[in-house]
């Protein structure tokens, strides 16, 4: 299992997670390797993260691809030592309880369910499951994604099967919180009309 969380200093570490009893986090990061002419050397770092940050890989990717990186992710890509054809996508993460609270470190992604409809929403893992929680769309009884008349208020939400079509990471719940305030915003003005 591959967690993340974001330091004080503003890096996400990807790695294994610690968790102290007094729910302080840390994450330890993927071995590092340097190999000499005689001898090889492993450097292991531990860095304290942001409990209210740490997120869960999903295992699964976006769609987004190499050509469409920005120069910096295409940088980090590939000096961690990865060649641009193994690029797969932006691995996707989703927000844990941390105790008794779900944090704010998992992807605000978005998703299609056809071709001309779209949905963003957070990335979580519960009971087990990983889902997209979305705030501002509703499945309606006959199983049919009812956009016009979605049930709008933060309280009103939908939980949705990860394993839906996830076109595009967008950012993280915890940098990004208002990528879904914009987006109920919005659906709240365009669905008053109807």
């Amino acid at each position: 299992m591959i967690f993340r969380g974001k330091t004080k200093e503003g890096e996400w570490p990807e790695g294994c997670l610690i968790v102290s009893s007094d729910n302080r986090c840390a994450i330890v990061q993927r071995p590092t390797v340097f190999a000499g002419s005689w001898r090889k050397m492993v450097m292991i770092s531990v860095d304290e993260v942001i409990p209210e940050t740490v997120a869960i890989s999903t295992g699964l990717f976006d769609k987004t691809k190499w050509e469409n990186l920005m120069e910096s992710e295409r940088e980090i890509w590939t000096k961690a030592g990865n060649m641009p054809s193994e690029w797969k996508g932006r691995e996707i993460f989703g927000s844990i309880p941390i105790d008794g609270k779900m944090s704010k470190g998992g992807d605000v992604v978005k998703c299609s369910i056809s071709e001309t409809q779209h949905f963003k929403g957070n990335v979580l893992f519960e009971k087990g499951h990983f889902y997209i929680q979305s705030f501002w769309y509703r499945f309606n009884p006959i199983g049919r994604w009812d956009l016009q008349k979605a049930p709008l208020s933060g309280k009103s939400n939908t939980k949705i099967d990860i394993r839906e079509t996830v076109d595009k990471v967008i950012g993280n719940q915890w940098d990004n919180a208002d990528l879904l305030k914009e987006s109920m915003k919005k659906s709240k003005i365009d669905n008053s009309k109807s």
